[in-house]
């Protein structure tokens, strides 16, 4: 099952998606996207363009993914979090509200600050 919600707004030419993906209303899905099973994304999330996400992840409220990175399976992206250029996040991470993820993220690892740091 696909759900989109009438607000949510992506290409569907360019965006290749799974079985499974949620996205609640004013999502922006840009160009050259390609999302696992399983995604539940929340209200207010913008994916730029080249961006590559993992099944069965979590995107909070108000989150930017920008510009060109590879986010592995089982994520789950806080309230506000912010994932900078040319960082990535790997399988099983869980990022803090509010957080702005400058560097890249290995397996298994909850982070948080700003900016992050693993715990």
């Amino acid at each position: 099952m696909t759900l989109i919600q009438y607000s949510a707004r992506y290409f569907p030419f360019e965006v290749s998606t799974s079985l499974g993906l949620t996205c609640f209303s004013n999502v922006k899905i840009e160009s050259n996207v390609k999302i696992g099973k399983g995604l539940l994304s929340n209200i207010d999330v913008f994916v730029s363009h080249d961006f590559q996400i993992g099944h069965f992840s979590f995107v909070g409220l108000g989150i930017k993914l920008i510009e060109g990175k590879t986010i592995g399976r089982n994520f789950m992206l806080g309230t506000r979090a912010i994932l900078l250029p040319n960082f990535s996040l790997a399988d099983n991470v869980y990022d803090g509200a509010d957080e702005v993820v400058t560097k890249n993220i290995a397996n298994s690892l909850v982070v948080i600050g700003i900016p992050t740091v693993p715990q």
